[in-house]
């Protein structure tokens, strides 16, 4: 597509503007020729173009047509924002094709940011249409490619099309919706914090400190730098999806610059008996939310993260089975006695689309936050005194010490665990060792 350079008045060009554009939509009026606000005066200009009467003036302006209406921003009420033109439709002289371009500006929340961005939008969208001669009808790639090509790819632009390659890629589902959350965390940070509309490509080390700074403040060093691998491997991504559409595009963000956290195994402390009896005697005169979910901890050996995202209806108690995808993909786990006796009393009757553990513990249709449970459990170590090395998780542990005491195979542990490999089930069990030798509990060596 050859470049070609809008001319000036003084070429004998019409030269569009804002103010000759016949727009619709966001558009202020403009002052017809006599009334109040339109520029005349006795040596003949008007709106600031010099006029030439009779039939010079409609030989030098009027036989010109362009084949578009320029862009004009369009702020609907609603907050949905977009970039709007017109282009003739190539068959039908006369007629008007609208085309809307929103390029991620509404997910910039801060009002004066949103507004900058819709007029840099609008600003390509012109350059594209009065410089490069841009015809939506032939351009094989629609206009917001083309508008990166000139400026480089917006950070929230570069998410949407990191997403576009992700679904492209036959991940796992479990992989896409890590990278769906992790995008997601990025995309709120961005509106929030106004930085949606800035290139992609200037994107530094420093950015991404004051990302995880303002969003992971409680995270632990584990999960800050998961966060920090994957936006290394997101940058990594969209510089060389960006790099195949414009060649010479260079990336500043250096993950080799990134300095991450040093991580101490997080362990999940089995109960001792003693232990594990005190806890229950407790949960017993408190909340019977929190007693619930812990014995649902115990009873299916199902991970947090998988409980909040259970509902009624993946629990087939015909069948004795609970289907859920979890952190080691789809899996069913068996349904014992007494787990179906909990199943019933917390589940009888309730809507099949509610969370079992919904919003503040109960079963219902909202779904309940990470740190609800949690938070209630430390409140309950407290008052026992007892060590922050245990949490709610550690019940899982305790269940799998009661079922090798019990005589399990780690094989028929791994059904209810999830665990695929017996090499994962082993380092899972590296501080869950249990000498069962009967010899060893008698009466042995007198000291």
């Amino acid at each position: 597509m050859g470049l070609k350079m809008p001319q000036n008045a003084d070429s004998g060009a019409y030269t569009p503007t804002e103010t000759n554009s016949n727009l619709v939509l966001g558009t202020k009026k403009t002052a017809k020729p006599g009334e109040s606000g339109a520029s005349e005066n006795k040596q003949g200009v008007k709106s600031g173009v010099k006029q030439t009467p009779g039939l010079e003036y409609r030989k030098r302006f009027m036989t010109t047509k362009l084949p578009y209406k320029l862009p004009t921003i369009c702020r609907c009420k609603s907050g949905e924002w977009f970039i709007q033109f017109y282009y003739e439709y190539p068959d039908q002289p006369g007629k008007y094709k609208p085309f809307k371009v929103k390029d991620g500006i509404n997910r910039i929340h801060d009002p004066m940011q949103k507004e900058k961005a819709a007029q840099r939008l609008a600003k390509d969208i012109r350059y594209w249409l009065e410089v490069l001669d841009y015809n939506p009808f032939e351009q094989e790639r629609d206009i917001i490619k083309q508008v990166a090509e000139a400026s480089g790819w917006a950070l929230l632009d570069a998410c949407s099309r990191f997403r576009e390659f992700c679904d492209g890629q036959n991940y796992a589902l479990r992989t896409i919706r890590t990278y769906s959350n992790y995008i997601g965390d990025f995309e709120k940070w961005l509106g929030e914090s106004g930085r949606g509309a800035a290139l992609a490509r200037d994107f530094t080390e420093h950015d991404l400190s004051k990302f995880l700074r303002d969003t992971g403040f409680k995270w632990s060093a584990r999960t800050f730098n998961n966060y920090s691998k994957f936006l290394g491997g997101f940058f990594a991504r969209c510089w060389k999806l960006e790099k195949a559409i414009s060649r010479g595009v260079v990336y500043a963000f250096d993950m080799d610059n990134v300095d991450l956290k040093i991580t101490k195994s997080q362990r999940n402390k089995p109960y001792t008996p003693v232990l594990a009896n005190r806890i229950k005697a407790e949960l017993r005169k408190g909340d019977s939310n929190l007693r619930d979910y812990i014995e649902w901890i115990y009873l299916s050996l199902m991970r947090p993260a998988e409980i909040r995202a259970l509902r009624v209806q993946d629990i087939d108690e015909q069948s004795r089975h609970i289907r859920i995808i979890g952190k080691t993909g789809d899996r069913l786990i068996p349904i014992s006695d007494q787990l179906l006796a909990l199943i019933r009393r917390r589940v009888s009757g309730a809507n099949p689309g509610w969370y079992v553990f919904g919003q503040a513990g109960r079963t219902c249709a909202n779904r309940m936050s990470v740190d609800y449970f949690l938070n209630k459990y430390r409140g309950l170590l407290n008052d026992l005194n007892i060590s922050d090395d245990y949490g709610p998780y550690s019940w899982k542990s305790t269940a799998i010490c009661d079922m090798i005491n019990a005589g399990f195979t780690d094989k028929e542990i791994m059904v209810l665990s999830g665990h695929k490999t017996q090499k994962a089930f082993e380092i899972y069990k590296r501080d869950l060792v249990i000498d069962n030798s009967h010899l060893m509990k008698g009466s042995v060596i007198e000291f």
